[in-house]
């Protein structure tokens, strides 16, 4: 199996979850003083119940995209190699 397989999903998956540390880290800091440490902000950001399930569910839905470009991918590949 080729690591193109596998690296697009991946990738979409961990970019859906760092979309989510993003917002829900720009969210807390609209709301809280930064005098906490950036580890007290991430621990305290990813203890609430819904950060975590908009993760998985953001990173299903990358995961899901880098499948149907991975298929685009090779779909365009067999394209080409027929044309020549």
């Amino acid at each position: 199996m080729k690591v193109t397989h596998i690296l697009l999903p991946v990738a979409g998956f961990v970019m859906g979850g760092l979309y989510v540390l993003l917002y829900a880290f720009i969210d807390y800091c609209d709301t809280a003083p930064l005098d906490e440490s950036f580890y007290d902000i991430i621990s305290q950001i990813l203890s609430h119940n819904d950060v975590r399930l908009a993760i998985y569910l953001w990173g299903f839905i990358g995961f899901t995209l880098g499948c149907i470009a991975n298929l685009l991918v090779g779909f365009l590949q067999k394209h080409i190699k027929w044309t020549k």
